[in-house]
This record gives structure tokens, sequence and C-alpha cells, in this order.
């Protein structure tokens, strides 16, 4: 093994280079490039030093930075989403999640029961993209502040935000690229960030190449930054069940260790009710909790914990939803129709019936990472039917 006592690049008994500073490479480049150094095999040897210093002993999981009833809902260091059609309230839930990382300590609101068991101060930054300046997002960060428990009218330590809506969508990553280095300078605190609506911050939410620099960009943010971010998008307005909007919503789902989706609830028969209801997509740290409900308040102009007595009862509840459950675990490998009946509480000709319907309002089933798929159906042995799941 080659051990070179003078240079600046120090190898470890595993034949791994030290991490090396960007100044020592600069100064370096051309003696590291004739010894197979470059700079993309430095960076990767340090990172593979790191890992296998980290993997050499045991690893303790840190708290999660939000919970309800006990299930960690949202992770420090990740990127998290929350989706919803036109009126679904979803911006009202990120600001929600907002107030609650800059609570006020002492403050008794509930916030729909998040809560963090972390004694320790963090900041937020709320990137809006669509409100108007002047009207509309003033009383935005107002309640974000009384919610918080403080003075609506002043700003609490910690609490940082702007608006991107009178950016061209060719400067807006850069912007939030330049801007938030900005404000990590202004504070030490960990550095949850808000950006509503996602879609936005990209030239083109359905270009391929865009979602993937904004979705990278999230990525490398969360380390370089000490943050957690928390995205907003838009469902498509369409089909029954819904899907976060374009490529940078697919993209988002899949990169994201946290999707919820918020909408009004619906009775059996498909009429909408003034309940909302939050579904838990995906969640990457822990089996995804049943539904929450909510309503608005209108006194509040805020989300609040709905009435039990008016949630519907199990028995009551659209019974497409329940097929979903269902399937997503049943059908892990194709199955036969009396594969489906053996594992199914429901009767036989219950459950040919509402698998047509299911197929015919072309409902959604998500997996265990928030991937959406198509219920299908091929021709099996002995012209049987074999149904499966078809990535949308």
């Amino acid at each position: 093994m080659c051990n070179h006592m003078n240079d600046t690049v120090n190898i470890s008994n595993s034949g791994i280079p030290d991490p090396i500073s960007p100044h020592e490479i600069e100064a370096n480049i051309e003696q590291y490039t004739r010894e197979g150094l470059t700079p993309l095999v430095l960076k990767l040897s340090a990172t593979s030093q790191k890992l296998k210093e980290l993997s050499s002993k045991p690893v303790t999981q840190s708290a999660p930075l939000l919970e309800l009833n006990g299930t960690g809902i949202f992770r420090r260091g990740t990127v998290n989403m929350i989706q919803g059609r036109f009126g679904s309230h979803k911006s009202r839930l990120a600001e929600l999640l907002a107030s609650r990382m800059i609570m006020r300590p002492g403050c008794t609101n509930n916030f729909l029961g998040f809560k963090t068991p972390y004694q320790e101060r963090f900041a937020v930054l709320f990137i809006d993209t669509e409100r108007s300046v002047k009207e509309e997002l003033p009383p935005v960060l107002q309640r974000i502040r009384k919610q918080a428990g403080y003075d609506p009218y002043n700003d609490p330590d910690g609490f940082y935000y702007t608006s991107l809506k009178d950016l061209d969508r060719k400067e807006r990553l850069n912007a939030v690229r330049e801007y938030l280095s900005y404000i990590r300078k202004q504070t030490s605190y960990h550095l949850c960030i808000f950006l509503d609506v996602l879609t936005d911050c990209a030239r083109s939410f359905n270009d391929d190449s865009d979602a993937l620099n904004l979705l990278d960009f999230l990525g490398k943010l969360t380390d370089e930054h000490n943050a957690t971010v928390f995205t907003v998008v838009h469902e498509n307005p369409s089909g029954v069940e819904a899907k976060a909007r374009g490529h940078v919503g697919t993209e988002a789902t899949n990169k994201a260790s946290t999707v919820l989706s918020i909408g009004y609830d619906r009775t059996a028969e498909g009429k909408e009710t003034d309940l909302i209801k939050i579904q838990f997509i995906k969640l990457r740290s822990a089996k995804r909790p049943t539904p929450m409900y909510l309503q608005f308040d209108a006194e509040t102009a805020s989300l609040r914990e709905a009435d039990p007595s008016l949630i519907i009862s199990p028995d009551k509840a659209d019974p497409l939803d329940e097929l979903a459950e269902f399937l997503s675990v049943e059908l892990k490998e194709p199955k036969n129709f009396s594969q489906l009946v053996a594992k199914s509480k429901n009767a036989k000709n219950t459950l040919r019936k509402r698998l047509e319907e299911f197929m015919q309002e072309e409902r959604e089933v998500y997996g265990d990472e928030g991937e959406a798929y198509y219920l299908t159906t091929g021709n099996g042995p002995q012209n049987s039917k074999i149904y499966s799941l078809k990535p949308v």
C-alpha cells in the first residue's frame, strides 16, 4: 500500500483517502489527478470513510422532529410533502406546522396534536409563491405568529419569510439558494423551511430535468443548512384519486420521507362532507397512522380537530377506500380472484363488484413508500383473471 508521507493526501489503513478541504484539492489538483485522486474520487472516498466510521458501531436514531399520538411523523433533516387539491386547506396545515415549530414556551394551542420531544428553539423560513404580497400573504404571517402564541404584528425570534411571486421562474431556484445562505447566517437554530408551493420553484413542473434538479437541491440543503423541508404541492384536479401535480409532484413523492394528503372527506355515495381528512400516504420511519379528521374554524381562519360525533364510522366509510388499503397489502404479488376472496372480509359477489367499481373509477393504491399504482387485470392459467398493481 502506498503511503505518501509528505503529501497532503492521507491514506487510512482501509486505503481510503482522509477528507481533504476544497482549498487543498484546488492547490494540489495536478498531483491528485496524476494519482487518480480526482475531486470526485476524493469526495466519495471521504463519504465512504464517514460511513465506515458510522457503521462500525450501533446507530442511535434521533427523536422525530414532530410526532402525533406517539408516532414520529416528521424527522429532522428530511424533505416532506403536503399535497391537496384547490381549496383543501393544505396551506393552512403548513401554517399550523410552522406555528408549532416556533411556538412560544407556555403556549396552550393544541396544534392538531403535533408535538416535538425536543427542548430547543427552532427557526422557520416560510417561502410563498402564490399569494399577493400586499393583501394575501400578510394575514398568513399574522396567523402563524398568533397561533404560535405571539403578538400577530411582531416577529418572534427565529421567524423568517419571503415571497417568490414577483420573480421569474428561471430565477427562483437560485434565489432560494442564495436567500437560504443569507438566513442561515442569521440563526444557529435548526431551520424548518416551508415552500408553498413547491412546483412554482421549478421553471416547468412537467419537466423531468427541472424536477430532478429541484429535488436534488432540497435533499442537499437539509445537510448543508441543518434544515428540514416541508413542501406544499397541488394535486391534479381530475380523477377520483388525486396525485401530486406533474413530474415535480411525482419526484417529490419518491424523495419525501413523509407525504400527507389533505382534502374534504366523502360519504359512501361520493358526496363531499364538511370534514377535512388527512391521509398518511407515505411514512418512511414508522407504520402509517389511520387518517385524522379536521374542521375549518371560521373564527380563527385555521384548522381544528373534528368533533368526534361528526366522523364517519367505519361501517359508513367509503368501501373503495377500504379496498385500496386491502389491495396495498394483498397485491404485493399478483393474485387471482379466489386468492383475494380468501383474504377478504367481503362476500364473493361484493368483492367482485367493488373491484369492478375500483377499476372503473381509476382509483389508486398507495405502496409503503407512497408510490401510486392502478389496479389491472390479466389472463392467468385456465383463463383465470389475475389482479396486479401497475405503477401510475
